[in-house]
């Protein structure tokens, strides 16, 4: 599966706020002074409309501080620390840089600047940099980690942002950040809870902690400005480049998130605290700090969006040359032989690739990863982190980070994240929540073979296409829809029966009138009534998500493709090969919520 749309989702959500009119010039003393008598009289509402003034009238502004994102999900606590620093200018003169460190992961870094008229925006994950067709782009793409959605970025340029959005404010008190006396003022958004210390002496936020409300109530309100503003919402992906089916389809994908998160809010705490270090304003800034050095070795792009789900899909692959088939071979028949070995199978093991596209090229591999499997219960998977492709003297790198490992040696499941490990609930939680974290490296086999799950191989109206080698192996090739995909092609050993490469479309099936429903949605309804009850609603939280992604595959083009190599089976496959020893010194996390078993 492709990377979800989140980076355009985040630069609509840094567009979208609209330009502060210009207002007559006053000193800053006097907004500061306005804003004590305010603060004499409760008036919380007064100093916030101060700070929105006064930050539309600084000339310039630079910080450097940390982002720390808190997230609860399904059990799991994650903090996730991003560092930054910005300088702002006017016009339109800015150079952010963030670099963010992912628990248990390599840090991702990137990089928003303008010092002439080229706005710029740099990523190392994945890794690429361009010249943006405007400052909206090169800012939400390459500079809005470096501090939520925006934040003082969208104040200080556009001088409205989710901190002057703020409704119902209320003045808590005063508290001290690095030592600067600071208003403590509450209120909320139509989205979120929101606490903001602000500087009594110089009207700058010094922090601002966010806590996402998405209950029914946010739900309702969110889905009716939504609904009111939709043109604008439209033009602004029509500006990305999605066409009007696309542009329904993202919208369309934005609301039935939005659906489920509120109907699963229990399930999700989440918090972003932001505290700006090292605060100067109207300073001079020397043109030359606008300045970003780009690292060598990354690849220079069209636009970050580049080979984002919402790009048109690249030319197909050239038309392979399949040989004939053995006379009198069916598909059908030879699936039946595939379940039959797989199901006579004592154990399992395989290292793989996971790619875009064909896969023939290394520029378009997303995973590697490895699994290990016995009949027994006892498993070893792993999968790495993205794999980011750099191009130095014209040739492309392409490196994977190591990255989880999944395991059962018979004590029951855990997961290792590189930095700590935790006990997983069950190993059907832990393979679904693998599945999602590898985004989808290590589907389809792991589950074919130790609970028969048959979905990688229930191909309708299965052809017989022909013959091809892949890796060293003599390889039938049968295609067809699935209850998932609406192509789905499998590579299958003519001497073992065993699936060495497996290709699925990202474009869901047609539905099917007379079935009146889908498969795939029939499944994951299946998977939550089947669930102990100790674990519906996480079960519920995860299935609806998935029901969610699969009703819009359609907007991530192309295919995915596995390839399973240095094939083992049974024998071959050592004890040793499903153990996984935790290295010294690595934590065990303990749970957020205690699970029963089931």
């Amino acid at each position: 599966m492709r990377r979800c749309p989140g980076r355009l989702l985040g630069l609509f959500v840094f567009a979208s706020a609209l330009p502060l009119p210009a207002l007559a010039a006053s000193g800053a003393e006097d907004l500061s002074s306005e804003a004590a008598a305010a603060a004499q009289r409760g008036d919380a509402t007064t100093i916030l409309r101060d700070v929105r003034f006064r930050y539309h009238r600084l000339r310039s502004f630079s910080a450097s501080g940390e982002s720390v994102t808190q997230l609860t999900l399904m059990g799991k606590d994650v903090a996730t620390p991003t560092t930054f620093t910005m300088r702002l200018a006017r016009p339109h003169r800015y150079r952010i840089t963030w670099t963010q460190t992912p628990p248990g992961g390599p840090p991702v870094s990137g990089a928003a600047w303008r010092s002439s008229d080229a706005p710029q925006a740099y990523r190392t994950a994945p890794a690429g940099w361009a010249v943006e067709r405007d400052d909206q782009f090169a800012l939400g793409l390459g500079g809005v980690a470096s501090s939520g959605a925006g934040g003082i970025v969208q104040l200080f340029f556009n001088g409205k942002s989710q901190l002057s959005s703020i409704d119902k404010a209320s003045l808590d008190g005063t508290e001290a950040v690095e030592g600067e006396p600071c208003w403590v003022i509450s209120g909320s958004t139509i989205m979120s809870s929101d606490t903001l210390w602000i500087s009594r002496e110089r009207l700058v936020v010094r922090r601002h902690r966010s806590v996402p409300q998405l209950g029914r109530e946010q739900q309702a309100a969110i889905e009716k400005r939504a609904a009111k503003n939709r043109h604008k919402v439209e033009a602004f992906f029509s500006k990305a480049g999605l066409d009007s089916e696309q542009r329904a389809a993202m919208f369309s994908t934005m609301m039935d998130s939005l659906r489920a998160f509120a109907d699963h809010a229990d399930q999700i705490k989440m918090s972003t605290t932001v505290t700006y270090g090292d605060v100067v304003v109207d300073a001079a800034i020397p043109e030359v700090d606008f300045e970003f050095q780009v690292p060598s070795g990354i690849p220079r792009k069209t636009s970050l969006l580049d080979g984002s789900p919402f790009h048109a899909a690249g030319a197909p692959p050239p038309a392979r040359a399949l040989r004939p088939a053995p006379p009198g071979e069916d598909a059908k028949a030879i699936l039946a032989r595939v379940v039959a070995r797989y199901r006579d199978l004592h154990a399992f093991a395989a290292e793989g690739r996971f790619a875009h596209g064909d896969g023939h090229d290394d520029t378009s591999l997303r995973r590697t990863f490895t699994l290990a499997m016995q009949r027994s219960g006892r498993y070893r998977l792993t999968w790495s982190r993205d794999c980011q492709t750099s191009v130095e003297g014209g040739a492309a790198h392409t490196v994977c980070p190591p990255g989880w490992v999944l395991w059962n040696a018979g004590d029951g499941p855990y997961r290792y994240d590189g930095a700590t490990y935790e006990k997983e609930p069950n190993d059907e939680l832990a393979l679904a929540g693998g599945v999602g974290a590898s985004g989808g490296a290590i589907s389809g086999l792991p589950r074919f073979f130790q609970t028969g799950d048959r979905w990688i191989v229930d191909l309708i109206d299965p052809v017989l296409e022909g013959m091809e080698t892949v890796d060293g192996n003599d390889c039938y090739v049968i295609s067809g829809s699935s209850r998932s995909a609406v192509r789905r092609t499998l590579w299958i050993s003519s001497d073992r029966s065993l699936i060495v490469q497996h290709r699925w479309s990202n474009a869901a099936p047609a539905r099917d009138p007379a079935r009146g429903d889908d498969l795939e949605e029939a499944a994951l309804e299946q998977w939550k009534r089947d669930a102990p009850p100790e674990e519906k609603e996480t079960v519920a939280f995860v299935a609806d998500m998935q029901k969610v992604m699969a009703k819009h595959r359609d907007v991530t083009p192309g295919d995915m493709t596995a390839t399973y190599r240095n094939i083992r089976v049974d024998d071959a496959v050592p004890a040793s090969d499903v153990d996984f020893v935790v290295p010294a010194g690595t934590p065990l996390k303990a749970p957020v919520q205690e699970h029963s078993s089931p």
